[in-house]
């Protein structure tokens, strides 16, 4: 494209787009590489790069700016006031910023490719942040990413949920070890099974940062009973002898700790200088769930005897995650050993403050006990290893069932409380953003989608686009210092 028609389309654009003036003498986007860059597509020219873009990218809703078929022009697009440059469909390693003459530059490195962009300067003055990547993963103001917790997808192939996943605009998923979606067993017995799975997740352009054990580690504590038999693989549950069960639980879950990292050493380089820790989320069952209701009146030995024995039964596993490092997030819910502030507390202190244990933070199973989700985040910071995003809706008035639930089934209309899809329940999700950039947390948000009365498909779309427009970099500048500029 000749420099004056691509300055004729980016003037078209901008006032298209921002509504703004723009001089026809003032240059609008300059280009200066080291090489010609090949077509993405070979020699087939696009007609309509936007809707390419949004094929590749899932239809993703944004304002896109383009450059009338110049594929070698990029692909650039503003999403929640930050300016991002896509090149060949593909974010750039590195950005930084520069200030001249009212313009901005973004370079890639290590290739030497540059791309300038210039904008009006009341145009520039709109944009609120710019998205910086420095070279340690502290300093990096941006947004997270999102994923799908696929535990509730395991009737779904590994492959068609790939598709989904993507397709709802999801930038990677959260493996379940359940389903086919990541088996244990598999991973350490077969070579190729783990480098099979990340070639399916890069097929789909989608990353991995968990794995999770929900379900086997409920048995380790658990008083077992016939619901677990459900849950459970064949070979954990075996004859159903309840302390067989606990200990080939116990058994499973080391082997998940290997399992987590064989999977996470055959990552691809680009996604292992993303990941923080290798992290396997689960729950951990508790013998003392039961008398969460001190009736008949429970001792102080009674519940000093369920942390001993988790920390008896759960100190042998952290060894092994401990060997092969890697840590465990434990979903912090009714039904397990710490299920709000004070029991997490107490959990920590039974396992004499190991940092092998942390926490998969999910206000969900707060919110409608009453407890500070937000204070959850501050005072237990550092032990938070992942996030699930998850909703909650909580009556603001009594109802005839309570807290407890009434023995209603989810979905039932007399409900106090109901999981929902993300932005249709009570957690205040900005708080929730607010508090994770005070801890500096830079891991992925997840979404654990549950909601008995919404298509699943609908509320998994419609979740990744609400996680993505709420979350936000924490400021890296102190407003009232410009004050004397």
């Amino acid at each position: 494209m000749k420099p004056e028609k691509r300055r004729g389309v980016w003037r078209a654009v901008l006032v298209a787009s921002f509504g703004l003036p723009v001089s026809p003498k003032a240059p609008c986007l300059s280009a200066g590489r080291s090489k010609k860059l090949p077509h993405p597509s070979g020699t087939r020219r696009i007609a309509d790069p936007v809707e390419q873009y949004r094929r590749q990218n899932d239809k993703a809703r944004y304002n896109l700016l383009k450059a009338d078929g110049d594929v070698n022009a990029g692909l650039w697009f503003l999403h929640m006031g930050n300016l991002k440059q896509f090149f060949n469909g593909r974010r750039m390693d590195v950005f930084r910023r520069h200030n001249h003459g009212g313009g901005i530059s973004y370079e890639r490195s290590p290739r030497a490719i540059r791309w300038q962009f210039y904008l009006p300067e009341n145009m520039i003055r709109q944009q609120r942040s710019y998205v910086f990547v420095g070279k340690n993963q502290e300093d990096m103001l941006m947004t997270r990413p999102v994923t799908l917790f696929t535990g509730q997808w395991a009737d779904l192939p590994f492959e068609a949920i790939c598709k989904k996943a993507k397709a709802f605009g999801y930038d990677g998923i959260e493996l379940p070890c359940w389903g086919d979606h990541f088996d244990v067993d598999k991973a350490l017995e077969d070579k190729n099974y783990c480098q099979n799975k990340w070639a399916m997740l890069h097929e789909h352009h989608l990353k991995c940062f968990a794995i999770s054990a929900h379900l086997t580690g409920q048995a380790v504590c658990d008083n077992i009973d016939e619901r677990h038999q459900a849950i459970l693989p064949v070979h954990v549950w075996g004859d159903g002898n309840p302390e067989g069960v606990r200990q080939r639980a116990a058994e499973q879950m080391k082997r998940t700790a290997q399992a987590a990292r064989k999977f996470f050493d055959a990552a691809p380089a680009d996604l292992k200088k993303e990941l923080r820790r290798v992290v396997v989320n689960g729950f951990t069952g508790s013998s003392i769930w039961h008398v969460v209701y001190s009736f008949p009146p429970v001792t102080p030995k009674q519940i000093e005897n369920g942390f001993a024995d988790f920390a008896r039964r759960w100190n042998p596993i952290l060894d092994v995650f401990d060997e092969h490092g890697v840590v465990f997030a434990l979903e912090a819910h009714p039904t397990e050993i710490a299920f709000d502030i004070a029991s997490a507390q107490m959990a920590i202190a039974a396992l004499h403050d190991r940092k092998t244990f942390g926490f998969n933070f999910d206000p969900s199973h707060f919110a409608y006990q009453g407890v500070d989700y937000v204070q959850f985040i501050r005072e237990l910071n550092q032990r938070i290893y992942h996030v699930h995003m998850k909703d909650v809706w909580v009556s603001p008035v009594p109802r005839r069932s309570g807290v407890f639930g009434g023995h209603l089934p989810f979905g039932h209309p007399e409900r106090y409380w109901e999981f929902r899809s993300l932005d249709h329940g009570s957690v205040n999700f900005e708080q929730v953003i607010r508090a994770l950039n005070e801890i500096r947390y830079q891991g992925p948000l997840s979404v654990e989608w549950e909601d008995q009365n919404m298509n699943r498909e609908h509320g998994a779309t419609e979740a990744a686009a609400f996680v993505r427009k709420i979350d936000f970099a924490p400021s890296d500048i102190v407003f009232d210092a410009q004050f004397n500029r």
